[in-house]
């Protein structure tokens, strides 16, 4: 059977499996092949795209939007930071035996990745030393272009190609991608062993999209910053949001529907520095960003285990997160989700006073420091316009668990939750809704499922101390070793 006597779905399917080349050479050679590899499908490969931000990605992306044609169907923009770990794999070397994760790599009892130790021969040492010489060259030449501010130029270039054609986007997302195995295979940061240089390519990736587009004018949709299911084990430290300058009324950030981003106190940072003055850049976004109807908003607590002798850091890091919140003029916000806070009642009940314009709002994960969520989850029921509220993953001295009918089970949508309900929650305002209730479990883990939905909210919002897999039950399989996809 020839391809053009395939059905269309099962073509369909195959294309989707193909490259864009070979996709243009299907096309290419056969009029009849042409007219089944419908317009629709072909166009729909440009309206996604992933720039890597060194040199020859981000020339290629600043020329393919100053010349258009179908590169400005473009709607998905990724720009992805490199980090190349160049000591992972030198102590490999040094060790002469890969102790490490991988896609096979089995699960202990407890729920952890085991270690797999394998030696290593003469030849894989002398193509792993190729490959470390390699990564250093490119992570040399990838520091001497961010230092020419180069970068900063080529973006604001593509973005004026989008302003000058009259081109929307529907997404902006910012990643961070590591290279540790060889220079050409990128993996998530949810396998990587040492944050630091992912915090700092995070850093520097934010600065550059957010001075770009405080200096533009075109129009997008929804800006996402390392707050996805890809960027487990990254985050935004708040205090680089200081360096960039937030005063262009025609700047991009006003267009802003949607504003998601994970944030974190700095890496090095200590209790002394936050003070008001250190959530000012974070203060500044927000005032920018006055057109927002969406906005979600997850605390990583990087202090967790950095500095356990120390944890009021983490606890002064929600609070000033918080009262920029609160002091922020967003008129037109619509949906608020929070995610990973550690706060009191007061300071809960006060956000959502301050937003008499919510629909709907999304906790999760959220640490009840003082007081009760009860009177909080009343005033919403009662006192607001709210219409819908989503709950999940609450504690307040325990883990919340809630009532019918408004409790959801988790085992419906993920059949490992099975036997292990009740941590979520949806609430619809209608003539019988009434309150929503919950009771407290205060005990230890019970089963292996609990273990790992602990262990999942421990990845989401905090680094892991034990290696831990930061992976299980956030990505699929195949999206766990594909870092550009």
């Amino acid at each position: 059977m020839s391809l053009q006597e395939l059905p269309q779905e099962i073509f369909d399917e195959i294309l989707q499996l193909l490259p864009l080349h070979d996709t243009c050479s299907l096309r290419l050679v056969n009029r009849a092949l042409a007219f089944v590899a419908t317009d629709t499908d072909f166009k729909a490969r440009f309206r996604a795209k992933t720039v890597e931000m060194n040199e020859t990605g981000l020339r290629r992306f600043a020329k393919a939007m100053k010349c258009g044609g179908l590169s400005l169907l473009l709607r998905d923009l990724t720009l992805a930071a490199q980090v190349y770990d160049i000591n992972t794999l030198s102590d490999e070397i040094d060790d002469k035996q890969i102790s490490s994760f991988g896609p096979d790599t089995p699960y202990a009892s407890d729920g952890t990745l085991q270690h797999v130790i394998q030696p290593l021969g003469p030849e894989e040492l002398k193509k792993m030393e190729a490959d470390m010489e390699e990564m250093d060259k490119q992570d040399e030449e990838l520091q001497k272009f961010q230092e020419s501010k180069m970068d900063a130029f080529l973006l604001g270039a593509a973005f004026s190609g989008l302003d000058k054609h009259g081109i929307a986007l529907d997404s902006i997302r910012a990643e961070v991608i590591l290279y540790q195995q060889d220079s050409s295979t990128p993996v998530l940061p949810l396998w990587g062993f040492d944050d630091q240089p992912t915090w700092a390519a995070a850093n520097y990736l934010t600065q550059v999209i957010l001075n770009s587009l405080n200096l533009s004018d075109f129009h997008v949709e929804k800006l996402d910053l390392f707050n996805s299911d890809r960027m487990v084990g990254c985050s935004l430290a708040i205090d680089a949001l200081s360096k960039v300058k937030f005063s262009n009324s025609r700047s991009a950030l006003r267009n802003l529907k949607c504003l998601s981003l994970s944030i974190s106190e700095g890496y090095d940072a200590t209790a002394e520095e936050l003070d008001p003055a250190y959530f000012e850049g974070f203060a500044g976004l927000l005032r920018s960003c006055s057109n927002l109807t969406h906005l979600d908003l997850a605390d990583y607590r990087l202090a967790m285990y950095k500095h356990e002798d120390n944890p009021e850091l983490y606890l002064l890091q929600s609070r000033g997160i918080v009262q920029a919140l609160n002091e922020a003029q967003l008129p037109k916000l619509q949906i608020l989700k929070l995610q990973g806070f550690h706060i009191n009642e007061e300071q809960l009940l006060s956000i959502i006073q301050a937003r008499h314009t919510l629909h709907q709002l999304s906790l999760r994960a959220i640490h009840l420091q003082g007081g009760r969520f009860q009177p909080v989850l009343d005033y919403c029921t009662q006192d607001t316009k709210l219409k819908d509220i989503l709950l999940d993953s609450l504690f307040n001295q325990g883990k919340l668990q809630f009532s019918p009918p408004w409790a959801i089970d988790k085992s419906i949508e993920n059949p490992t939750y099975d036997g292990y309900v009740d941590l979520k929650a949806h609430w619809r305002r209608g003539p019988d809704a009434g309150k929503i209730e919950y009771t407290i479990y205060g005990g230890g883990i019970r089963n292996v499922t609990e273990l790992n939905w602990e262990q999942n909210i421990e990845n989401w919002y905090g680094p892991h101390p034990d290696g831990q897999s930061r992976a299980r039950h956030l990505l699929r399989p195949e999206e766990i070793w594909r870092a550009l996809i």
